[in-house]
């Protein structure tokens, strides 16, 4: 698997996690937890498939897990536009822009494992073309 078949695997699961939460989320009625159980064990499943154990920490995508935020349209409804190479030989860049809020690019940082496994370490975001890379609210 290539850095790029990581995060194009991750981003289609986190945004079918959005819709899917979202939708239970938005019911009508508030989700108590035995609703938000599923969508949080999901959530789980995602990270341990996509994520380093840093990138779990509650500093990252994490809080997520506690606040179980998703969004309409999906924050994860990215295309990938390319890849860089990293400050080492074992981080990769793979860049992405949102599909609606196009002026949106993310900078995901792809780390390889002891094993040679590639995952997402962290990601960043720029909200204008060519614009600086701010810590991404995850």
């Amino acid at each position: 698997m290539t850095p790029s078949d990581r995060v194009t695997q991750f981003v289609a699961s986190m945004a079918d996690w959005e819709r899917k939460t979202y939708s239970v989320m938005t019911s009508g009625s508030v989700p108590g937890e035995q609703e938000l159980a599923p969508a949080r064990a999901s959530l789980h499943t995602i990270y341990d498939e996509h994520l380093t154990e840093r990138a779990k920490g509650p500093e990252k995508w994490g809080m997520r897990l506690t606040a179980l935020a998703p969004s309409s349209p999906p924050q994860y409804d990215q295309e990938l536009t390319g890849t860089e190479d990293g400050p080492k030989p074992s981080v990769a860049y793979v860049l992405a822009r949102h599909r609606v809020a196009t002026h949106k690019s993310y900078r995901y940082s792809v780390v390889l494992d002891a094993k040679g496994k590639p995952l997402i370490d962290d990601i960043r975001v720029a909200y204008v073309e060519g614009g600086d890379w701010k810590r991404c609210p995850y």
